[in-house]
């Protein structure tokens, strides 16, 4: 956007000492910048057992570009009772990334949030990182007209600039609200003390209404509202002796004119006007006049968006500020969508080509495009959407209803009543004093791969330790082993991991000793530290949730119930053809079912292995009981059961009843040199090498044997099993075996992390093909997703059996960082 490289020239006046306040500003953002990030989805509102598809941006607070570097952002689906119900990590690629989140038909339906931020956000303002409320129904998506009376009401007042001075006219604004906190439009009037009338008083917009005045020193005001016949007075905030006011006139469409005035008394010379976009500064300027100063601001000058002005006194303290938004003309990107007809029928090909325009010049950028059935969900232009989020919401920290309003045209009218609104809110995105004085904590930064971090304690006091700390990632992409030495405090961090799938892991930390640590050959440690610890795994992204106000759609009860019979007539269908679907493919059930039971079973006994406090090892051999016939009880023991099972088992039979169990993948001669396997019963190892012996276990008891190779067994236990492993759950943990909390291995703990998101890839059905001659309705309700579309790329996918309006719904943003929204309808009617 060319006008930041000429715009500090125009407005910036240097100052004859030091850095001027904007330049400190500037300098402050370009050292912590800001990250903004917004998710689109493909249609307002849903019915459980929907797929909500999504796309992920993230751009860079101030200009709205791509970052060059790929961040992770984290995703939370929360519903209305507070609960996480889905969490994910988002790997950002060119400045997006695609996900969905898959509902449950058994979903209760309401109001579900979903939360988007980075790591690096935590350290700011959590009223500004991304949440929105979407809605789960199934045909009430309303409550109806309350028609409860009102027992309450509320003003409060906002004089612009911060403060009303005595003797000088000046804006107040105010906000009527009921006892529920919602917006009432309220009548009365401005009088003082002696009940003489001053004004008149009206909430003209969502409870808010303007009115002028002059205090005087020695007069109290109030206003007197009426609402619904309640009657109440509400007292002014007392006025300022004496001091400064900022105005600003934001009606014209092409300037935006500040006026600066100071009580009798005071000048106006040597104040500082600030103004910035974002944290971009566009205006730095010392004041110079009596007691009245007046600037015109071309708005082509300015970036659209949320403009912050700033008035310092002569000792750099803020006297006032004031929010007002900024439209510029030449920001509107025009977008073109041909279609290849003007209607279509039932599963025909339609076909679109996208192209968009800055000022008559072609553009470049990214969209996600959806096509959804009109007829069955109603569009909600007036909600917010990636031009309303990035411009308006996510510079303020309350909520905006229907915030799309103000943006979808640009007249008279919307800047009056935006301007309305802002008058009635406060930036909060930096504190004046951080820039001025110094630093911001820094506690989260930047993020682009997954990091482990925790902290090493021991004894009952959880006292931090200094200690070797060992990272085994067990999975067959990612196998690796990593170590540390923390410091006296105990913490530690493994970072740089990129996973894309759920990965195991295993920690282990033994109390650090120089006397023990030793190297057995370049950059190979062994662990050899003897005292019990404690492992404490940290969240780093663990951040507090508060449920947000959001929109509900807006809909009438016809519309409703339209809704919630198509979803009712979707479902039938679903049910009634998947019996025809099993059918055709029954040659394969059985495989499938095998597959499907093995999964089931790995699954299973992840979770109990975690649930008794055991590692799992996702590529070791495991061997199911119930799978065996009679359940392995022709063996005699469980030992001759693992020699006959696993390939390479060489089983010494020197003791009839302390069997031991070698590992290898050739043959071995056993030697006092070779170390037979630990056995790991219920998370009770026994070291047989050292003399131990394995209480009797017979095959009946047993519910499933792991072996595990000497190189794995190794990372997880330690140098005790450098024979290897083989863990064996019982059915029941084994009351034989007493307490095992002291038993199980000391310092170790398993991770059961999760990677990175992919995408699943939206159904897109080619009826050219045989599909067309399915049998099968298709009367998906969202027929096209695509979130990775570029600018000028032709689209085309097929329609559906639904015939009706259906409506294309397109939320992109340029690479020049401007973002932009588009709808279209699309027809198809009856063949």
């Amino acid at each position: 956007m060319k006008f930041f490289i000429f715009l500090p020239i125009l407005l910036f006046s240097t100052f004859s000492s030091g850095q001027t306040i904007g330049e400190r500003l500037t300098a402050h953002q370009s050292q912590y910048p800001l990250e903004k990030i917004y998710i689109a989805h493909d249609r307002p509102y849903y019915a459980p057992g929907d797929t909500i598809w999504c796309q992920a941006h993230l751009v860079e607070g101030r200009s709205h570009l791509t970052f060059e570097n790929s961040p992770l952002v984290y995703v939370d689906w929360y519903n209305e009772q507070e609960e996480c119900v889905r969490s994910i990590i988002l790997k950002i690629t060119n400045g997006t990334a695609a996900f969905e989140i898959p509902t449950n038909v058994n979903d209760t339906t309401g109001s579900y949030q979903i939360r988007a931020y980075t790591q690096y956000q935590q350290n700011f303002e959590p009223e500004f990182i991304f949440q929105k409320t979407i809605m789960l129904t199934e045909g009430a998506l309303s409550s109806g007209t309350i028609t409860n009376e009102v027992s309450d009401f509320s003003l409060q007042f906002f004089s612009e600039g911060g403060f009303a001075v005595n003797g000088l006219s000046g804006k107040v604004s105010f906000q009527a609200l009921d006892q529920d906190g919602a917006p009432i439009e309220v009548s009365g009037i401005l009088r003082d003390q002696n009940n003489q009338t001053i004004s008149a008083v009206k909430a003209i917009h969502q409870g808010i209404g303007v009115f002028s005045y002059s205090p005087e020193n020695g007069r109290q005001y109030e206003v007197v509202c009426t609402y619904k016949g309640v009657e109440k007075t509400f007292s002014l905030p007392e006025a300022i002796r004496e001091g400064y006011q900022l105005s600003v006139n934001n009606r014209d469409e092409s300037f935006i004119e500040v006026t600066v005035r100071s009580s009798p008394g005071l000048t106006v010379n040597n104040l500082q006007l600030v103004g910035h976009l974002r944290g971009l500064v566009f205006l730095d300027k010392r004041v110079e006049g009596e007691q009245l100063y007046k600037l015109k601001i071309p708005r082509s000058n300015i970036p659209s968006g949320v403009l912050h002005l700033t008035l310092f006194d002569p000792k750099e303290r803020p006297v006032a500020e004031r929010l007002l938004f900024n439209r510029n003309n030449q920001e509107a990107v025009e977008l073109t969508v041909n279609k290849n007809g003007a209607s279509f029928f039932p599963k025909s090909r339609v076909e679109l080509d996208l192209n968009a325009q800055l000022n008559k010049v072609p553009q470049k950028g990214k969209l996600s495009l959806s096509v959804y059935n009109a007829g069955l969900v109603k569009p909600q232009k007036t909600s917010g959407n990636i031009q309303s989020y990035l411009w308006l919401q996510s510079d303020i920290a309350e909520h905006l209803p229907d915030i799309f309003q103000y943006l979808e045209v640009n007249n008279s009218k919307t800047r009056v009543l935006l301007d309305y609104v802002l008058l009635t809110h406060g930036w909060r995105r930096f504190k004046w004093q951080e820039v001025l004085a110094g630093s911001p904590n820094i506690s989260f930064p930047p993020q682009e791969h997954i990091a482990i971090a925790g902290k090493v304690t021991r004894g009952r006091k959880k006292e931090p330790v200094k200690a070797d700390v060992f990272l085994n990632i067990l999975s067959l992409e990612n196998f690796a082993s990593l170590n540390l030495t923390t410091e006296e405090d105990g913490l530690f961090i493994f970072q740089g991991f990129d996973f894309m799938d759920t990965t195991e892991m295993v920690l282990q930390a033994n109390v650090f000793n120089p006397k023990k640590k030793r190297k057995s050959k370049e950059d190979e440690v062994k662990r050899v530290g003897k005292k019990d610890v404690d492992i404490e795994i940290f969240n780093l992204n663990e951040l507090t949730y508060t449920a947000r106000e959001g929109d509900s759609p807006k809909v009438t009860k016809t519309e409703e119930l339209k809704y919630a019979e198509a979803v009712q007539n979707i479902r039938t269908v679903e049910a009634a053809y998947s019996g025809l679907i099993q059918a055709d493919i029954e040659e394969v059930t059985v495989e499938a079912s095998r597959l499907s039971t093995r999964r089931e079973q790995m699954e299973g006994l992840k979770k109990e292995y975690f649930s008794r406090g055991l590692i799992f090892s996702p590529t070791s051999k495991k061997l199911f009981m119930d799978n065996l016939a009679n359940k392995g009880q022709q063996y005699p023991d469980v030992f001759e059961l693992i020699q006959a099972n696993f390939p390479g088992v060489i089983l010494d039979r020197t003791e009839t009843f302390n069997k031991k169990v070698y590992l290898s993948n050739t043959n071995i001669r056993i030697t006092q040199d070779v170390q037979p396997a630990i056995l790991v019963i219920d998370g009770l190892t026994i070291n047989q090498g050292l003399g131990a012996t394995p209480p009797p276990i017979i095959p009946l008891d047993v519910k499933s044997i792991d072996v595990v190779s000497p190189n794995q067994a190794s990372l997880i236990y330690g140098e005790q099993a450098i024979g290897g492993a083989v863990v064996i759950l019982t059915r029941e943990e084994r009351v034989a075996l007493g307490d095992q909390s002291e038993a199980r291995n000391p310092g170790t703990i398993s991770i059961n992390h999760p990677g990175y998101y992919a995408a699943r890839e939206f159904y897109k059905p080619d009826y050219r093909k045989a599909q067309k001659a399915s049998a099968k309705p298709d009367l998906r309700t969202t027929i096209f997703w695509d979130p990775e579309i570029q600018i000028g790329e032709k689209i085309n996918f097929f329609t559906g059996d639904q015939i009706g309006d259906f409506i294309i719904q397109i939320e992109g943003i340029t690479d020049e960082g401007l973002p932009f929204v588009h709808w279209e309808a699309l027809v198809v009617e009856a063949q």
